[in-house]
């Protein structure tokens, strides 16, 4: 019996191993790579920035002022390894119903590569509460 239970409980730790790795694999995020190397920084976020715009137009959400600020010093990446990384801070200004923008967001955080959101500012439109005014500031992240 004594063994059994031993057993037991090692299957039980590396069911909960299993299940650990597995959820840190689903926050792990890679820094995107553009396919040709040698490219200005503003051509390695190509990619990026038309999966961040087709995101927005799946899911209804309307972007009418998009300003783009490259390798920002205030960055962390930019900080500790310049050159080494690419970094677009996108300052994006949207319409949306709560429930698209929330899609969008699922969208951003399904997303295989890092974005990093941050800044969220959020105001109902006066004449129907229903409509979001929204403030983004997302990071982009690529590899040089």
């Amino acid at each position: 019996p004594q063994l059994a239970d031993l057993e037991r409980q090692v299957e039980t730790l590396k069911q909960q191993e299993a299940k650990e790795e597995a959820n840190n694999q689903v926050y792990a995020k890679k820094f995107y790579k553009p396919g040709e190397s040698g490219l200005d920084t503003e051509a390695s976020f190509s990619v990026m920035f038309d999966d961040l715009i087709e995101m927005a137009r799946y899911n209804s959400v309307k972007i009418y002022s998009i300003a783009y600020n490259y390798n920002p010093a205030s960055d962390i990446f930019v900080k500790n390894a310049p050159g080494k990384y690419n970094v677009c801070q996108v300052n994006m200004q949207m319409i949306a119903s709560y429930v698209d923008f929330n899609e969008f967001m699922k969208s951003i955080y399904k997303y295989p590569y890092l974005i990093g959101i941050d800044e969220i500012e959020l105001k109902p439109y006066t004449k129907n509460k229903r409509i979001l005014l929204i403030n983004v500031e997302l990071k982009l992240y690529s590899t040089n």
